[in-house]
């Protein structure tokens, strides 16, 4: 059985080559993080061009690319 450490670095993947500058603000990153860490669900609204998205997930991890946080 792997330890929670073990568990936890399992979910987050860090690439750090370069895609696109950005000076994003990222206030809810570390909420997000904590529901990957205890395994909670994230309830969050998404636009895209043609309307309002209403979603809940259940985060399996975040990555690092280039700068940005997926």
């Amino acid at each position: 059985a792997q330890g929670k450490a073990e568990q936890a670095a399992g979910r987050f993947h860090l690439d750090t080559s370069d895609w696109y500058a950005s000076t994003a603000k990222l206030p809810h990153l570390p909420l997000v993080a904590r529901a990957v860490l205890d395994g909670r669900r994230v309830r969050f609204a998404y636009e895209s061009w043609s309307r309002r998205h209403d979603w809940m997930v259940a985060p399996l991890g975040l990555v690092l690319k280039g700068g940005q946080w997926y």
